[in-house]
């Protein structure tokens, strides 16, 4: 498991055991990583992320991105730069750690939601090798057409995929809910 690094984090008890040799190669790429555990039940491991040297840099990171992928970040807020810098460094932090630990050739790599996505494009172009999957919990789609007082689930068939941006490239796209299911297979033309 992979998480945002704060000043705060009670939910997290650190264990600086964990990796020690990785986190010394990990820090001589600039990446900055806290190991420890959730304090939930099983008590999982966990990797807190601190992303804040790539702020800055995100001009030259959504260049590449723009080239690449034609991700078009230019009228990004904050609110959309900041969770995407948070993906790019989770996916470096999985790069170097999978580069690290190739005794482990299975790895999937799973992110939720667009604000991680750019993980899943950083690992698609830089470690292909590694699986990766996209947990949708909402779209834009529908929170757009449901925000507007429109019906999705009556008139969903109508809508036109070729017009939607309509996900990130991965090897697997999961959802939380069987009606959003429903919406993807339809969308996708897919049964």
């Amino acid at each position: 498991m992979s998480g945002v690094t704060t000043s705060r984090t009670p939910e997290f008890t650190p264990d600086d055991t964990m990796f020690q040799s990785w986190k010394a190669v990990a820090a001589q790429e600039g990446l900055n990583v806290r190991m420890g555990r959730w304090n939930i039940k099983g008590n999982p491991r966990v990797m807190l992320i601190d992303f804040t040297s790539y702020f800055g840099q995100q001009n030259e990171i959504f260049a590449r991105f723009w080239e690449t992928y034609h991700l078009d970040s230019i009228a990004g807020q904050w609110d959309y730069i900041e969770p995407a810098l948070f993906g790019y460094a989770a996916g470096k932090v999985i790069e170097s750690f999978t580069n690290y630990y190739r005794e482990y050739p299975r790895v999937v790599a799973q992110f939720h939601e667009w604000m991680t996505g750019m993980g899943v494009l950083y690992l698609e172009k830089n470690v292909p090798w590694i699986t990766t999957a996209f947990t949708t919990h909402a779209t834009v789609l529908g929170r757009s057409i449901a925000g507007n007082n429109r019906q999705l689930y009556s008139r969903m068939k109508e809508f036109n995929p070729a017009h939607i941006a309509s996900g990130v490239q991965r090897h697997l796209q999961t959802v939380t809910r069987e009606v959003k299911c429903r919406r993807g297979r339809c969308l996708h033309h897919r049964e």
